[in-house]
Formats: C-alpha cells, sequence, structure tokens
C-alpha cells in the first residue's frame, strides 16, 4: 500500500458555529464545500491538499465511531487496501461518500479511527 497524502484530519465538536467562527474567522482558514452528509459539519483547507473536517458530535471522542475524530490517508486504490486488510485480519468497511468517494475505516489498538479514501473523480 501506498500512501499518498494526509487527506485530512477530523475533529469531533461540540457547537459548530463557534468553531467555525474559529478556524474561518480567527484563524483565517479558507472553507470548501462539503457533501450533504446527514450529520451536521463544515470543512476548512490546510495547506494545498490537505483539509480540517469539523464534525457536530457529543463531545466524547471517539463515540461517534469513524464519523467522529480520525486522520485520512489518500491511496491509490481503494481494492488493494482492502485486500491488504482482509489478509491480515483488520476488520474493515468499504464504504462510499454522498460525493462518490470511496471510503475504508479501521481502528488501531487503542480505538483511534483511520481512514483510507480514494481520490475524487
Amino acid at each position: 500500500m501506498d500512501v499518498r497524502d494526509l487527506n485530512h484530519v477530523a475533529l469531533s465538536v461540540a457547537d459548530l458555529e463557534a468553531s467555525v467562527r474559529f478556524y474561518g474567522d480567527t484563524l483565517g482558514l479558507r472553507a470548501l464545500p462539503r457533501p450533504d452528509f446527514s450529520f451536521a459539519g463544515a470543512w476548512f483547507a490546510l495547506a494545498d491538499r490537505s483539509e480540517l473536517h469539523l464534525i457536530v458530535g457529543d463531545g466524547d471522542i471517539g463515540s461517534e465511531g469513524p464519523r467522529g475524530s480520525h486522520f485520512a490517508l489518500t491511496v491509490d486504490d481503494l481494492a488493494v487496501v482492502a485486500e491488504m486488510l482482509t489478509a491480515k485480519g483488520i476488520v474493515h468497511d468499504m464504504l462510499t461518500r454522498p460525493d462518490g468517494v470511496g471510503q475504508i475505516f479501521i481502528q488501531d489498538p487503542d480505538g483511534h479511527w483511520i481512514e483510507f479514501t480514494s481520490l475524487p473523480g
């Protein structure tokens, strides 16, 4: 598996409006369009290609499953990643975001979520 890039970091937030003001107005991060998920959140640009994803949660990190705090790595081929994870006995689910981008979520030994994602398009 070849990791191409850090795709995004996701943070669970309790007050989306306050967090959007902080990251957008106070820190000056550029807001990005966000797919029409069934849960509230906001996206911001980090550097050239990485993103910050704010996701409304209950404040209990990890309680939202992979929707909560996680980091995402862009890979060339999700099928290759899925095969590798299966061969190593790592439980995973392959999902598709509302905008058609593929995702695989796994947990590390401490329960932290890691997402593998394909390139858009």
